[in-house]
Order: C-alpha cells, then structure tokens, then sequence
C-alpha cells in the first residue's frame, strides 16, 4: 500500500499501524519528530520527511478523543512522494493530451477557416489589380454559403456595374462626337451652296443658258455625294466631287484660274471623310487669289506616306500674313468664333471651311490626323491633308476615343 495510517499518543507511542509493523513502538523510531513534528502542539499539520527511510507526506489530526477519557490521540497519515508523484504524472500527461488535442483543433481550425478567408481575400486583391489595370471582365468565383460568398458576390456586381456605366459613357462619347460631327459638316452646305448658287444666278443674268445647264448638272452631282448618309466615301467619288465644284467656278471665273489633280489610281478606292478636299481648294480660290492679277493655279496630288495617305492642295495665291497663319496651326486653342471674323457683305466667316475640316479630321481619325499649313506673304499656300489609309468607322472611333 502507498498510504499507511497510524494511530499515536502525544508522546508519539504507537497505538494502531494498518500495516501493523509499528505497533507498540515510538514514532520517534521512524521520522524525526523534533525536526518536523509537535505532537503536542499541532491539531493539524503537514509536511514533507523522511519516514522509515522514504520520502514521504506526513499528516498529523488531533482526534480529540480527551472528553471521552480515552487521551491526546493522534491520527498520524503516511503517503509516499512515489505516490504522489505518481498522481502528478498522470495530471501532467492529461495536460499534454488536453494541449496537444487544443493545438491541433485550432491547426485544423487554422485550415478550414482562417486559410480559406486569408485566402479568398488574397484571390479579391488580385481581381482588384486587374480591374485597375483595364480588365472589366474579371470575376471572383462564387464558392460556399457564407461571408465570403456576399463579398464575391458583392464584387462581381460592382464590376459588372462598372463596366455597363464605362459602355454608357462610350456610346455617349460617341454619339456626342457623331453629333458635333454632323453640326460641322452641316456648316459646309450652306456656305457652299450660297456661292454656287450665286455664280448660277450670274449666268442665268447674263443668259448662258448652256453654262447654267451644266453647273446645274455639276451642283446636282455636287449635292448627290453631299447628301449622302455615309461619313466616308471613296477617294474617286471625293475627287469627282471636287472637280463638279472646280467646274462650277471656271464657268464663271473663267480667266482667273487653272487646277491640276494628280492622285494615284491605287488610293482612288481608299475611303476618306467625305467634303474633305473641296472645302480646302474653295479656301485658295476665296482667299488665295482675292486681288491677283496673275493667272491663279491650283494643284491637288497625293501620296502614300507609311499606312496613311497626305494629299497636298497647292496654290499660287498671295499666301498668308504670319498673324493668320499663327491663328490656324494654332486652331485647336481658340474657338471657331474668336478664329474667324465675318466678311460684312455676306456676314460669312472667312476660313470656315479649313476649320471645319480640320475639326472634322480630328474627331472622326483622331489627334495624330488633320490639316498642316505652310504660308508666307506672295508665296501661296500649301495645305497638307493626312488621314489612315484603309480606316473603318469603327476603327477610327476607336482611335479617336483613345487619343
């Protein structure tokens, strides 16, 4: 037995031992009672000693037997340090159990939980990066039943909003340049009209009936093209439109000029913006031969530069002041209103034309397309036209966008 149980007087005799080993001897025999033990003394005391040799838990209980006349008993308890040790171990190796089952729980936990949110936001970061970069196709997968899936789903829809209000601002964007379009190309019928309706009225007073039968006939075709619903056309028909309008002014100007129109025949079925070259050589005969008393000319040739054509209008008119021509290459500075002042007789703004097809070159093919002008006092004029060769709508819309 690990524990022994023994009954003592206060001068430490032995009255009862379960082990019956001691009966009869002195407690003195097997622990030292001076050095940890006052029977006398203690009701209840407990310490740590040496008994019979082990190390071992003393106790000692007053009985409180005097009242019956029996003496000053004591109950003496003996448990060996092995014992208690023993009950120590096991508590301690239910502590690692209990700890090592806790840590692997919360590894397991670890896993299951904290992982796959660590996770998930890591994977939402990641779509962010590529919806910052442009990618508005990017989607969160839509996994579980939990938190997380409200965020993917939350997410996804912000995304998918994003993009539908991104496509609404475009199509807008896009209406809006189609509409600033049309206003300007609408600027250009009336202003040709008046002038060409003008030289009619002069023949028709002077009775040329022959020469108005075929200006009308040149307005007519002139009118055909214009009236068109498509924004390009094919070189030839912009060329066959120009040389009805070139017509239409040598029918009444006859001595005051000569034209030349050089364009190879690989560019003739390349599409350009429509009312893009008659504006530019009504410019040279409006302004360029305004007072000369020379033979004006005129030359329109092109080329192909790279994957873009440059058609050049040429004049020997009496060119520009450098205050005029700053105003124009400085064009997309200043307004239409504040560029171009009014002639009083007709209350027509003088360079209207060569505006308007500048704006028009630029919201239709974009910024890296549009008019170059070279000038100089009793030097003429040369105008250089670009524009992308082999160009869709689409094509150019899109690069207008993004310039």
């Amino acid at each position: 037995m690990d524990r022994r149980y023994l009954i003592v007087t206060s001068d430490g005799n032995v009255i009862f031992d379960n082990k019956g080993l001691s009966e009869g001897g002195n407690l003195s025999q097997y622990v030292d009672i001076k050095k940890g033990l006052n029977l006398k003394l203690a009701k209840f005391q407990s310490e740590t000693l040496s008994f019979d040799g082990t190390k071992s838990l003393v106790s000692v209980q007053d009985l409180e037997l005097e009242r019956l006349g029996v003496g000053d008993w004591k109950l003496v308890t003996v448990t060996s340090w092995q014992y208690l040790a023993g009950d120590m171990a096991a508590v301690l190796r239910w502590m690692v159990v209990i700890t090592a089952v806790s840590l692997a729980l919360a590894l397991v936990f670890n896993l299951m939980f904290v992982r796959r949110t660590v996770t998930f936001i890591v994977r939402v970061v990641k779509a962010m990066r590529r919806v910052e970069m442009g990618d508005l196709t990017t989607r969160v997968p839509v996994l579980g039943n939990d938190e997380t899936t409200s965020l993917a789903r939350g997410f996804n829809s912000l995304v998918t909003r994003v993009s539908e209000l991104l496509d609404d601002v475009k199509q807008e964007q896009r209406r809006k340049r189609r509409a600033e379009m049309m206003l300007l190309q609408a600027q250009i019928k009336p202003h040709f009209l008046f002038n060409a309706l003008e030289s009619i009225n002069i023949l028709a007073v002077q009775n040329e009936g022959r020469k108005v039968s075929k200006m009308v006939q040149r307005l007519a075709n002139i009118l055909r093209i214009s009236i068109q619903q498509k924004e390009e056309i094919r070189i030839e028909q912009e060329l066959e439109h120009l040389k009805s309008y070139l017509d239409i002014q040598k029918y009444r100007f006859e001595d005051l000029f000569e034209y030349e129109i050089d364009v190879p025949e690989p560019l003739l079925t390349e599409p350009i913006l429509k009312l893009t070259l008659q504006p530019l050589v009504e410019n040279s005969m409006q302004h360029g031969f305004e007072g000369i008393d020379y033979l004006g000319r005129i030359r329109v040739w092109a080329r192909q530069e790279a994957h873009n054509i440059a058609f050049f209008v040429e004049d020997n008119g009496i060119g520009m002041a450098d205050s005029t021509l700053a105003k124009l290459t400085g064009r997309a500075m200043i307004s239409l209103e504040q560029m171009h002042e009014e002639t009083p007789e007709t209350g027509e703004r003088r360079g209207l034309g060569v505006a308007n097809v500048s704006d028009r070159l630029r919201i239709h093919y974009g910024s890296g397309y549009g008019l170059t002008v070279c000038s100089a006092p009793g030097h003429g004029t040369v105008i250089k036209c670009l524009i992308p060769k082999a160009a869709g709508s689409e094509t150019n819309e899109a690069e207008g966008a993004a310039s």
